[in-house]
């Protein structure tokens, strides 16, 4: 009987943490206005003004888009760099523009590419 309270115990606190361990992994994305960057950023540490504001600073003549220039601007919007792990810079579906992925946890790049390709192909906006 103690044996099935627990296996009980147990199955109620799985369904109780499998809502939160999703939410850890919902990312948004935006586009630059010319389309030249995609950006896609888990929304509990970067705001959609934020990202708006360093898609415009990356859009700059000459702003580097690298992992150092990218963190700078992250930094100059007030974005707490310390909560963003990982940075993955590559080019775009198709060769166009840059996509750019700010992962809080190595493991959400699946959900930061899922985001970032329904924008690309209009799928999704955010």
């Amino acid at each position: 009987m103690g044996r099935l309270l627990m296996l009980g115990a147990i199955g109620v606190l799985l369904v109780a943490f499998a809502p939160c361990s999703s939410a850890a992994i919902h990312y948004n994305s935006s586009k630059s206005t010319t389309g030249n960057f995609v950006l896609s950023y888990n929304p509990d540490m970067v705001t959609q003004a934020q990202a708006g504001a360093v898609l415009a600073d990356l859009e700059k003549p000459g702003h580097p888009a690298d992992e150092y220039g990218v963190r700078d601007v992250l930094e100059k919007q007030g974005v707490q760099n310390d909560h963003i792990r990982k940075i993955i810079i590559e080019p775009g579906p198709g060769g166009k523009g840059t996509t750019i992925l700010l992962l809080v946890e190595p493991g959400d790049e699946k959900a930061a590419r899922d985001a970032a390709s329904g924008l690309a192909t209009g799928k999704r906006q955010r």
